[in-house]
């Protein structure tokens, strides 16, 4: 660990090995490895080490994300959806592997899927939805369907009002479709909250300077 915390990976991964001849089923230590192989861009030996954390039933939500993650990043999609989808609600990257399915079905051409799936993710955090309602708005704004995308946002704020990062990307997609009255109201409301928001001010300048009379 000490070797891993000072970026000598590969010579943590070499002690890792050890323990693990001694402990061959040992969670932590598999993990270990799994994470360390990725740094290094082991990338077979990592889908091993998780692979094998997740037949012994330890650490299964985060073997079942990394497995997934290797798998989007090799394009195998099909596989990535069938590890995403055994990630349990109460794991920590839960929501993050929602995100990953989204966008994997909108790969694959299924728009409409992808925005179905979103919308159907069970949350019961306040900013879990929010940040939901913030991807749902992003995809949205890629497929140009910005007033769904307004709508999205909208749903948001009526969750958390003084969102800044809601505000502030909802005062964008207001300039993208000509509501510059929406566009200054969610700047300077972001500033009244956080008076030295560099975006904000930067984004409120330019937008008097190119609309203003």
């Amino acid at each position: 660990r000490m070797l891993a915390e000072t970026e000598q990976f590969e010579e943590a991964v070499q002690q890792f090995q050890l323990l693990l001849t001694q402990y061959p089923q040992h969670s932590d230590i598999l993990y270990a490895l799994g994470i360390l192989s990725l740094q290094t861009e082991q990338i077979s030996a990592a889908k091993n080490y998780f692979l094998e954390l997740h037949h012994i039933g330890e650490r299964a939500n985060t073997a079942a994300y990394y497995l997934g993650q290797i798998a989007q990043q090799d394009e195998k999609f099909d596989h990535a959806l069938f590890w995403f989808q055994k990630v349990q609600p109460e794991g920590a990257n839960y929501l993050n592997t929602q995100a990953r399915i989204a966008r994997i079905l909108l790969e694959q051409g299924h728009f409409d899927k992808a925005l179905e799936h979103l919308r159907k993710v069970p949350v019961e955090d306040e900013q879990d939805a929010i940040n939901l309602l913030q991807l749902e708005a992003e995809l949205l704004i890629e497929h140009k369907d910005y007033q769904q995308a307004m709508e999205a946002y909208n749903r948001a704020l009526k969750l958390k009002s003084d969102h800044i990062d809601i505000l502030y990307a909802r005062a964008l997609l207001a300039e993208k479709i000509g509501r510059l009255d929406q566009l200054e109201q969610d700047l300077r409301r972001v500033l009244m909250i956080q008076p030295k928001n560099a975006e904000a001010l930067n984004a409120l300048g330019y937008s008097m300077a190119d609309h203003s009379e």
